[in-house]
């Protein structure tokens, strides 16, 4: 009997917290904000300088030895990648189809014609230029690649659900 009545209350004892807690409490940590600071090398202002003179809403990020920008330009968005010599390693500019080029769009519009374009990315890396574009058609969608010579591949093909 002694054992039974010190299980009892044994149990009582542990599990009084769980049955004291109030269930509907909320806890609210205090918020927590991240931030870094470290200094743009010269070479590399001066080089996003001369190349994007009307950017605004820059943010720079420390990624290993480079530095990675994200601006807007006119009205589209740009993320551009720096070594910290100052060259620039690329620069995506992501816009909708009414900042494609015309040429652009015509290849596009003649071999996708049942498609329409959804967004599109266009890619400089080191003097080479190509745009990837997202297409939207009645039945799948469609990534497709194309460069400056009017090469077109395309890269992947969904089938809506």
């Amino acid at each position: 009997m002694k054992k039974i009545i010190l299980l009892v209350t044994l149990m009582q004892i542990l599990g009084a917290p769980l049955i004291a807690q109030d269930k509907d409490s909320v806890v609210v940590l205090p918020e927590v904000i991240v931030s870094s600071t470290f200094k743009i090398n010269e070479q590399v202002n001066r080089s996003f300088d001369d190349k994007f003179p009307d950017a605004y809403n820059v943010v720079w990020t420390k990624l290993n030895k480079d530095y990675l920008t994200r601006f807007m330009q006119v009205d589209v968005k740009h993320q551009a990648l720096y070594r910290k010599n100052g060259v620039l390693k690329y620069d995506i500019i992501y816009m909708g189809e009414s900042h494609i080029p015309k040429k652009i769009a015509d290849l596009i519009s003649n071999a996708y014609g049942a498609y329409d374009v959804t967004n599109a990315a266009r890619i400089d890396r080191a003097g080479q230029v190509f745009w990837i574009v997202n297409l939207e058609g009645a039945h799948s969608y469609k990534v497709i690649r194309v460069d400056d010579n009017g090469d077109m591949e395309e890269v992947k093909h969904y089938i809506k659900s």
